[in-house]
């Protein structure tokens, strides 16, 4: 594995060294094919970003190209997964990141799929598949404000209509139940900074630092019966936290 993840990072310092466009790398996956040693890694992002272009696309490692995915001109491919012998891509399509243009999508083997959303603008940052189901997570627009939100098999969930925020990552813990427990990691804004938060099931924890400051959290996991997040907090300056 220490190996994979060296090859890895070779591959990311090669892209932005060799490509003629600048190049955003936000996700990578691997995929073990059963019986043997090999793997397989992909890294989901977007290519050609400028002022008024980017093409939401994925790289496989050992083939130089991106394969641009459909409808992503403009858009932009923010997490990737491999569920099978499927992969998955979430991201968004309409506008180049950043640009307030944006609707949320994702991709399977290439295809786009739309997310429906109430709102005009909306944007999809994290996906992960269980059992079947897909589940993802994100922000929406509304009057220029973001706002966290996510989505199971397709149907939209506000995580948060007082606040500016956003989420950033989930996890989903398998349950013996007939529901499985959705864990989203993201962040608020209180009107003065912005705060690490999670949410469980649509249950909103504010995430607590030892003193002043902003902090963001942009992963969640749970390991026995103990729960992970991490993120980053500002004082003074950018620091890993979790």
């Amino acid at each position: 594995m220490h190996r994979l993840r060296s090859l890895l990072l070779l591959f990311i310092i090669f892209l932005f060294n060799s490509c003629q466009y600048f190049t955003l790398l936000s996700q990578q996956e691997w995929r073990k094919e059963s019986g043997n040693d090999e793997v397989d890694i992909y890294i989901s992002g977007y290519r050609n970003y400028s002022a008024g272009s980017s093409t939401a696309c994925y790289w496989k490692i050992g083939e130089n190209d991106p394969i641009d995915l459909e409808g992503g001109n403009p858009g932009g491919a923010f997490q990737i997964k491999v569920y099978g012998n499927d992969i998955y891509i979430c991201g968004e399509y309409g506008g180049v990141p950043g640009t307030s243009n944006e609707k949320a999508c994702y991709w399977k083997n290439g295809k786009m799929v739309k997310l429906d959303c109430p709102y005009s603008n909306s944007s999809a940052q994290a996906i992960d598949i269980v059992n079947g189901s897909i589940y993802l997570c994100g922000f929406y627009r509304d009057s220029g404000t973001i706002f966290a939100c996510y989505w199971i098999d397709g149907v939209f969930h506000s995580l948060n209509s007082t606040n500016q925020s956003a989420a950033w990552n989930l996890s989903i813990q398998d349950s013996e139940s007939d529901s499985d427990v959705v864990l989203i990691a993201g962040q608020y804004d209180d009107g003065t900074d912005l705060h690490a938060c999670y949410w469980k099931d649509g249950v909103f924890s504010s995430l607590s630092l030892p003193s002043a400051g902003s902090s963001q959290a942009f992963g969640i996991v749970y390991k026995g019966d103990d729960l992970f997040v991490c993120g980053n907090h500002y004082n003074p300056g950018q620091k890993a936290c979790y």
